[in-house]
């Protein structure tokens, strides 16, 4: 990579245009971490530095699969971006914690009526365990449905 590429990364970085950065469209995950130290080292002039923590960041990214990639969407308040990677992980293994980070994702989003079916599910795969039965319950209430959600907040 040369100075000029260098230099056209940054400023993509500055701009917040980490997608074209990166030269992909997931959105924000591992490679933070190296596009911070991109702009870190570019700061403090190592310009090498700066790219290989970019290789590195990139490297990164594409071993995360489809679940690590909802899942670090969602802890970083991306729930909108993280739904199409949670829906392609529970299409490769039904996973009910998959089910419920959906869900409570919609809900999250306001979107409770879509959210119930997914934390239904979640409270199906999961045996009835508190996490699943919680957020169907709380769900249920903020929908109005407050006796059906007394079946779930009970257990």
């Amino acid at each position: 990579m040369t100075t000029s590429e260098a230099s056209r990364i940054i400023e993509q970085v500055r701009q917040k245009r980490y997608e074209d950065a990166l030269g992909t469209s997931v959105g924000a995950t591992r490679a933070d971490i190296g596009r911070a130290h991109l702009l870190l080292a570019h700061r403090f002039g190592d310009c090498e530095e700066a790219l290989n923590a970019l290789n590195n960041a990139k490297a990164e990214l594409a071993e995360e699969n489809d679940e690590e990639k909802g899942r670090r969407l969602s802890q970083i308040g991306m729930k909108e971006e993280a739904l199409p990677y949670l829906s392609k992980a529970i299409e490769v293994e039904s996973n009910w914690a998959n089910y419920l980070l959906i869900g409570t994702n919609l809900r999250e989003l306001g979107k409770r009526e879509q959210a119930l079916p997914y934390l239904r599910t979640a409270v199906e795969l999961n045996g009835g365990k508190a996490s699943s039965n919680y957020w169907l319950g709380v769900t249920l209430v903020q929908l109005g449905r407050l006796e059906e959600s007394l079946i779930y907040l009970k257990e």
